[in-house]
């Protein structure tokens, strides 16, 4: 869903350690990633200047952002958004810092299902910090102002790929799944399409500016 990278300005949104923006790097984009973890931020830039890319992360917050207005044509983040959604100024700072027209995707594990929400009943409260309930209702008020607000529900059976090892990667190279995964994942594509996206177990949010 990215699509070709090289030459693009792409802001990693919190980055962790950079594993993300340094591969976009690799592929020709110029990468600016941010995160709270000094720690993360270290390991992120270390990699950076070990590989020699164009690429620099820094420690910011996602209510602050100090990048001037309409930086990026493109924003990506993993497993980010159930951490900043609660927090009122993030969803107006992305859309500050996206140029007209950028887009932005969120790969989101832990999706609103009936049996994950059941399981949040159990091992959640309301004070753990940062883990915040995703849900369309939630997700649209935190993208407030984007002209787009897409939700691409992924994954039932393929969850369970998460029990596994399913393939061996290089930072320079996506993994590539097993062949008995990738036919789990055809099967969950048709599942999802005959009406079963209420259960899926992840999501890709797609923001368009």
């Amino acid at each position: 869903m990215l699509g070709e990278v090289r030459g693009q300005r792409i802001l990693d949104y919190g980055c962790g350690s950079g594993n993300l923006g340094i591969y976009l790097a690799l592929q020709g984009a110029q990468v600016s990633g941010f995160d709270l973890s000094p720690e993360g931020i270290k390991i992120a830039q270390r990699g950076a200047e070990q590989y020699g890319l164009n690429a620099k992360f820094e420690v910011m917050d996602a209510e602050s952002l100090s990048y001037p207005d309409q930086s990026f044509d493109l924003v990506a983040g993993f497993g980010v958004l159930h951490h900043v959604i609660k927090y009122p100024g993030a969803g107006a700072q992305l859309f500050r810092v996206m140029r007209p027209g950028a887009r932005a995707l969120f790969h989101e594990t832990l999706w609103d299902n009936p049996v994950i929400n059941l399981a949040r009943r159990f091992t959640m409260t309301d004070q753990d910090a940062g883990d915040a309930h995703l849900t369309a209702s939630s997700l649209r008020d935190f993208a407030r102002g984007f002209s787009t607000v897409k939700l691409h529900r992924r994954h039932l059976l393929y969850m369970l790929k998460r029990t596994v090892k399913i393939g061996s990667h290089h930072i320079t190279h996506p993994v590539k799944p097993r062949r008995f995964w990738r036919a789990v994942k055809s099967v969950d594509s048709i599942l999802v399409g005959s009406g079963l996206s209420r259960w899926c177990g992840e999501v890709i949010v797609e923001l368009i500016r």
